[in-house]
């Protein structure tokens, strides 16, 4: 494993900056987000990383990465005046699938907007435009469950934190792009989207209600929907036990996580032959108890192209875990299984297991910057191999790296 000296020395002042404060002063606050390191195979010819059988939160990502990703977001915040606020936020990001700096690395703007607030007619309420991160993901899996704008770095412009009973609205209109959503007809879509959220259901209990209206000039069709319910608890049933409960649909060309879907994506490919009818449930827990932290997720999604179509049904099932033997020490460890069957074909299967050791400055399962040694191996089914030409050839492999991941 050869170590590129780029990437490794912004991660060590990461390291070395932890406790900085990002915010600068003057209105300017910067936070970023970084994981970096070289892993190999048992065989160099094989991928390094982001095995799964090509569903939302399938990919568990814990010694499954293998790559290079970097973003940094700088926003200043700023008054005229006696006058409400006004900020711009900036956010380039880069990705390697290779884990360095070789040609095979992208660039992209993931955030440029223009936010103001703190008027008088409706206070708390804040106003945007341009591009934006609105997002709400499950971490072990690194799957944006909500992706209402960022993951195709669509232009919109909306508002959120309106006070509307006990919670709050957020309504916001985007626009695909020809760049990242490509139809035959080189017409854009458009979609409107109506967030309610931190509605109090019961005592600790939150409720989230968020839909997607989609109209354009599709093959099969000019609309589409979304909706997704979700119910946060903390301190469910044990303290420090947090669960989200999720529960998606979404028809003709509208995408689970209510944004704009890649190109040939199970639902919302918006240059699909005909649209898809789509469910998806999944519950998540989170917990910090002591020493002990972790994750653990179950997802079960069923895709039906319209008009008679083929099918999918997968599902997804795991936990990421974390000790700590020291304050600085810690065993981790994660453990999934992800099924699949396309249109009553065999059932693909993906079996994973890391166990790796974890030095950080401070104990816990979030805690960040976090330096990482993983050992990791995927078994696969003959079905799995024949659908993906990832797996094609073997039914197996060995992961082993070192990796540094940080927020700020």
């Amino acid at each position: 494993m050869k170590l590129n000296p780029l990437p490794w020395g912004f991660a060590a002042a990461l390291m070395s900056l932890d406790a900085l404060s990002t915010d600068m002063g003057n209105g300017l606050d910067v936070a970023g987000y970084i994981r970096v390191g070289p892993t190999d195979t048992q065989s160099g010819s094989q991928p390094r990383g982001h095995y799964s059988l090509g569903m939302d939160g399938d990919m568990w990502r814990l010694g499954n990465e293998g790559d290079l990703d970097a973003n940094i977001r700088i926003r200043q915040t700023f008054n005229v005046g006696d006058g409400p606020q006004w900020s711009l936020g900036f956010r380039p990001s880069y990705n390697n699938p290779d884990g360095g700096v070789s040609d095979a690395g992208t660039y992209v703007t993931k955030e440029a907007y223009i936010e103001t607030g703190g008027y008088a007619f409706m206070p708390q309420a804040k106003f945007w435009a341009g591009r934006r991160l609105l997002r709400d993901d499950v971490h072990a899996v690194d799957t944006f469950f909500i992706y209402l704008a960022g993951a195709r770095q669509e232009r919109g412009a909306g508002v959120f934190d309106m006070p509307l009973g006990q919670g709050k609205l957020g309504l916001h209109v985007f626009r695909s792009d020809q760049v990242k959503e490509p139809t035959d007809n080189n017409q854009n879509s458009t979609r409107l989207s109506a967030d309610l959220y931190d509605l109090p259901v019961n005592p600790g209990g939150k409720l989230r209600i968020l839909a997607a209206f989609y109209s354009g000039h599709f093959k099969g069709g000019n609309q589409g929907a979304a909706l997704t319910i979700k119910h946060d608890q903390t301190d469910f049933l044990l303290s420090g036990l947090n669960n989200s409960l999720w529960l998606q649909g979404s028809n003709g060309y509208g995408a689970l996580n209510t944004g704009f879907a890649a190109p040939g994506s199970l639902n919302g490919d918006l240059n699909a032959a005909t649209g898809t009818r789509a469910l998806r449930l999944i519950d998540s827990l989170i917990w910090q108890r002591g020493r002990f932290g972790g994750q653990a997720m179950a997802e079960v999604e069923y895709d039906r192209k319209e008009q008679a179509g083929p099918s999918s049904l997968g599902t997804s099932l795991g936990a990421r875990i974390s000790y700590d033997f020291t304050d600085y020490v810690r065993l981790l460890s994660d453990v999934a299984l992800t099924t699949r069957v396309n249109s009553g074909g065999e059932t693909q299967r993906l079996d994973k297991l890391t166990i790796g050791l974890g030095l950080g400055p401070r104990p816990g399962y979030l805690s960040r910057p976090e330096l990482r040694v993983y050992w990791t191996r995927l078994n696969w089914n003959d079905a799995a191999a024949a659908a993906r030409s990832t797996l094609a050839g073997r039914n197996g492999t060995t992961l082993f790296g070192l990796q540094l991941e940080s927020w700020w």
